[in-house]
């Protein structure tokens, strides 16, 4: 991950819709990581974020469902001046609203943890693998555009049967 704004973008499909399955992970211990996760309370996904000992954390509105391909975006904004404004979702091209979970948000994070682990459909060395496939993942160090965002749903929906 970068220091500045960060997109995570990918195609994937849970078999559970329970527990927190890992879709991607950044943990270096339990004051710094990120973690973006399938399942969380039932719903698509979730962005947890810890800093220092501080951590805030927000899940998509929409409810997830099993053996269906799904396009999932958070954007992470690290200069907003709250939660709301400062992780947002995208589900199959479409904004979600979001709802805030817990934590306080921390402006201006640093989220790049300097021996951390970076993982896909795991959180580093835990049991808590993704109970599904992921089939894309992409993490940018910006914060894609609407624009952006709908144009990649678009372009691989169909081989997704979305």
């Amino acid at each position: 991950p970068g220091t500045g704004d960060m997109t995570w973008e990918t195609w994937c499909q849970v078999d559970s819709t329970t527990g927190d399955r890992y879709i991607y992970s950044n943990y270096e211990s339990g004051n710094d990581r990120i973690e973006f996760r399938a399942g969380s309370g039932g719903k698509w996904a979730r962005m947890l974020m810890n800093y220092n000992g501080t951590a805030w954390y927000r899940d998509t509105a929409t409810a997830a469902a099993t053996g269906t391909w799904v396009h999932l975006v958070v954007r992470y904004d690290r200069g907003a001046a709250n939660m709301q404004d400062g992780v947002s979702f995208y589900v199959n091209g479409v904004a979600d609203a979001g709802t805030t979970n817990g934590g306080t948000w921390v402006q201006n994070a640093n989220i790049a943890p300097a021996s951390s682990i970076d993982s896909i459909g795991r959180r580093g060395s835990s049991s808590s693998d993704l109970d599904g496939k992921i089939a894309v993942m992409r993490i940018y160090n910006k914060k894609l555009s609407a624009d952006e965002i709908e144009q990649n749903f678009i372009v691989q929906r169909q081989r997704f049967g979305v």
